[in-house]
Parts: C-alpha cells; sequence; structure tokens
C-alpha cells in the first residue's frame, strides 16, 4: 500500500520501503506491531494523566481560584482562560463547571 509517495508498506507487513530516500527494504521485526503497541499504550496512559492533572488544577487547584467557581461570569471566565490552550473551551468548562460546582452553567444556579 502506497502512503503519499512518502512509505510503502509491502504485503503481510513483513518490509518496509522509504520511497525518495535511500533506504530501499528494510526487515520488519515480528514484534513491531506489540512494541508499537506498547507504545500507544504508554503515550495513551501519560496522555490520561496529564489530563487528570489538568483538570485538577483548573477544577480545584490554582486555575479554580482564576476562575472563581460559584461567583457570577465563572463561565466565562473560564472561557477566557481555557480558550488560550483548547478548541472547544465552551465544552471543557462545561465538564469543569459540572465537576467543581456539582450542576452545569446556567441561570438560576
Amino acid at each position: 500500500m502506497h502512503l503519499d509517495g512518502q512509505i510503502v508498506w509491502h504485503d503481510k507487513r513483513q518490509h518496509l520501503t522509504c520511497a525518495y530516500t535511500r533506504c530501499s527494504a528494510v526487515t520488519i521485526p515480528a514484534n513491531f506491531l506489540t512494541l508499537a503497541k506498547g507504545a500507544f499504550m504508554a503515550a495513551s496512559v501519560a496522555g490520561i494523566e496529564a489530563a487528570r492533572k489538568l483538570r485538577e488544577y483548573w477544577v480545584h487547584g490554582a486555575g479554580a481560584a482564576k476562575i472563581a467557581w460559584g461567583t457570577p461570569g465563572d463561565f466565562n471566565r473560564c472561557v477566557s482562560h481555557l480558550g488560550k490552550y483548547v478548541r472547544d473551551p465552551e465544552g471543557l468548562c462545561n465538564e469543569y463547571h459540572q465537576a467543581a460546582l456539582g450542576h452545569p452553567p446556567g441561570k438560576g444556579h
């Protein structure tokens, strides 16, 4: 299978050809997929831990103090702060608001 002229996987994933470079055919170790899966799992665990730490910071830590959960404008402050770092700050602030206060943001709470 050809992938954009960069890497070519041959049948049975036994050989890898690097197009436009000096390498031609490299034998892939039999345990390649196992090693790749292990690396992916390690990265996933690290990502989960990083997300947990960020959530803790914004819900209960110094970030929570910046947002001042439970005071007027808390959701907008959250969006303002998190908007510098994430694509969907409204969605994440909704989740963090519920975690911090036990209910979604909105009028009457």
